[in-house]
Formats: structure tokens, sequence, C-alpha cells
């Protein structure tokens, strides 16, 4: 008897993927699963750009590292006048493009060693006189 079911189940590692009506899901434990898998990546890369981060236009060691994971993962990219960098993620279909932006770019302000709180921080800047204070470390990472 031929499978009558809406959708589709494919394995890709440990990560079950459903295509129905032409969408691929993960299933919430799936997702749940996969994003818990690359929680130490994401933090070490988060705690990379915050100890080290360089000022608007200056963000040059910055660019280096986000080439070197983007190569990582066998993304095509462009390079921009400046600092600036575009890495192309291409579905298996044709369809409409998003686009993810991040500012990689820290401020011109000393980071405090310790929180609104009073606790010493896990991670500050290890560049005196310049932080991200403004997210822009979170944003390379997650994006």
């Amino acid at each position: 008897m031929p499978d009558r079911r809406p959708y589709r189940v494919r394995e890709k590692g440990h990560v079950q993927i459903i295509k129905r009506r032409g969408v691929y899901i993960m299933k919430d434990n799936e997702i749940t699963r996969y994003a818990e898998s690359l929680q130490d990546y994401m933090v070490e890369m988060r705690r990379k750009f915050h100890e080290h981060p360089e000022l608007s236009g200056e963000e040059h060691e910055t660019r280096k590292i986000l080439i070197e994971e983007i190569e990582k993962m066998g993304l095509k990219y462009r390079l921009l006048p400046g600092t600036g960098i575009i890495a192309f993620i291409e579905g298996a279909q044709p369809g409409k493009n998003k686009l993810l932006r991040a500012d990689i770019d820290g401020l011109p302000v000393q980071e405090e060693e310790v929180n609104l709180s009073g606790h010493e921080k896990v991670c500050i800047s290890k560049e005196p006189g310049r932080c991200h204070a403004c997210g822009h470390d979170v944003h390379m990472t997650v994006q």
C-alpha cells in the first residue's frame, strides 16, 4: 500500500526534517536538541567577539573571524569596501530572499568589570576604552 501521509520524513544527522506542503519543518524537540548542540559554540563565539571589540570602520580582525566561520560553513560570501561582508545562504528551491543583518562594531566606552547587581562579569572587553555595550557581539554570533 502506498504511503499517503501529507508529508515526507528524512533524517539529516540527528535532526528529523519533515517536508509538508513543500516546506521543510523540524519538530519542536528536534529544534531544541539542535539548538542545545550549538550552545557551547555560540557562547565561545560571543565571548570572542565581546572580548575584542573594534570601533566602526576598524573591524578588520572581527571580519577575519567572520570570514573564517563563514568558510567553515561552506557559504559563499562577498567582501564589501571597508570592513563589510555579505554571506549567502542558498536554499534548495528558488523563492523569495531574506536578509539577516548584523552590526559588528564596538563602542568607544570603557566596560565596567561588575554588573548592575555588583557581581563580577564572566566576560568583559580586553580592549581598553572599547566594548560591545549594545549587543553587536550577540548579533554576529546568532546570525
